[in-house]
């Protein structure tokens, strides 16, 4: 009778769980589909860009913050297809989580609370300096940043240009994904939250491309000196998660008090061996009447590519370059020198403030036509908020 008597439950109304029960969880790739901001449709990002290399997927009680479960998944298959949003088909991952047995006991007696699910790929100690696992807390998470460090590097920033930077890193571009209060549904002992976890790149990227006459072809002048961003333009800190899911009201979410970058170089000496001839070089200049974003992107990525019998492609790329978003207007300048081999000066800057925000692209198309200076033009396609407003950034 002792031994019963300890082995009963406290409240006899109360369905204590013998076996494991799980929560699923639906992550959309990032591009498949791609958050839009803006009316453009999608922009095809390469393979490196896309690429998801890890996950981390964590679950808390709502209100209490008490860890749910976590999930830790190495090189994930990304191309499960379900339904998505409406009638559309997204391709992405149902992640399968062991729930505590604590909030098993809550769902099975029809008392458990909301969840907040943070979703977190390809981030990584070297990628971001951050080194996440089952036992970080939702408040960690919630303050993660990814910044500039005085010692171990520069993450996604300017003020060394490290090979995370300028390329792909070899972990992937870090991406992060959050719901909120969400109502966890299904019968025992499967259980999960209907909306789906939408992935955001959580860098920026900025792309230079360049071309000139093939009058020019010899020219022992023509060359870019540097191009640079200005001084406070960047910030040293951005947080990894936003405070929202992705939506059109949710910009930025960077750390302001953290201080922005010096003036940066972010290349130097590229040369005038490095730019390519185009013998139509407004054949790539951005036309708002005749095509959108994925449109102009994809033209200048043909530009990229040799074609046919040609020997080389038509335009020339200095970057790409991956950063921090900036809750600020984003500005910098391009040196260079013509034929005379005077340093001279163009400025490249965006239309507002807010504009180079996570997960977006930033094109500037800068040509060289004869002995005039170096024409730039500074892509702009419609904002978000406002389909009449031109602006200068586009989603992926």
């Amino acid at each position: 009778m002792l031994f019963l008597t300890s082995c009963g439950s406290n409240d006899a109304e109360d369905v204590v769980v013998k076996e494991k029960h799980v929560l699923k969880i639906y992550i959309f790739a990032p591009d498949r589909p791609v958050i839009t901001r803006a009316d453009i449709g999608q922009v095809d990002a390469s393979d490196e860009e896309n690429a998801i290399h890890s996950i981390h997927v964590w679950a808390f009680e709502t209100g209490t913050n008490t860890l749910v479960g976590h999930v830790y998944l190495s090189d994930p298959d990304m191309n499960e297809t379900f339904t998505g949003e409406g009638d559309e088909t997204a391709t992405g991952k149902t992640v399968t989580m062991e729930i505590s047995d604590d909030f098993a006991n809550k769902m099975v007696n029809n008392n458990a609370p909301n969840v907040d699910i943070f979703v977190a790929a390809n981030v990584t100690p070297y990628n971001c300096g951050l080194s996440l696992d089952a036992s970080t807390t939702s408040t960690t998470l919630k303050a993660a940043l990814i910044e500039h460090k005085a010692t171990g590097g520069d993450f996604f920033g300017v003020t060394s240009i490290a090979d995370r930077v300028m390329a792909v890193p070899q972990n992937g571009l870090p991406m992060s994904g959050v719901l909120s209060n969400q109502v966890v549904g299904g019968t025992s002992p499967v259980y999960s939250i209907t909306p789906r976890v939408k992935l955001v790149r959580a860098v920026s990227k900025l792309r230079f491309i360049f071309a000139k006459s093939p009058t020019l072809a010899n020219d022992p002048h023509l060359s870019i000196k540097s191009i640079s961003l200005n001084s406070g333009v960047l910030p040293k800190q951005e947080y990894l998660f936003l405070t929202a899911p992705y939506s059109d009201e949710v910009k930025s979410h960077v750390k302001t008090d953290g201080g922005y970058e010096v003036e940066s170089v972010l290349v130097s000496d590229v040369g005038g061996a490095g730019i390519n001839t185009c013998d139509d070089l407004n054949h790539y200049v951005y036309n708002s009447e005749t095509m959108d974003g994925p449109a102009y992107e994809a033209l200048i990525n043909e530009g990229l590519t040799k074609q046919g019998s040609k020997p080389n492609a038509d335009l020339s790329e200095v970057g790409r370059f991956y950063l921090r978003e900036s809750e600020l207007m984003l500005n910098g300048k391009i040196k260079y020198t013509m034929v005379d081999g005077d340093v001279k000066e163009a400025t490249f800057t965006m239309n507002a403030n807010g504009d180079f925000t996570r997960n977006h692209t930033w094109l500037v198309y800068g040509y060289f036509v004869g002995t005039t200076d170096l024409v730039l033009q500074v892509v702009d396609v419609k904002v978000w908020e406002n389909v009449t407003t031109s602006h200068t950034v586009y989603n992926w």
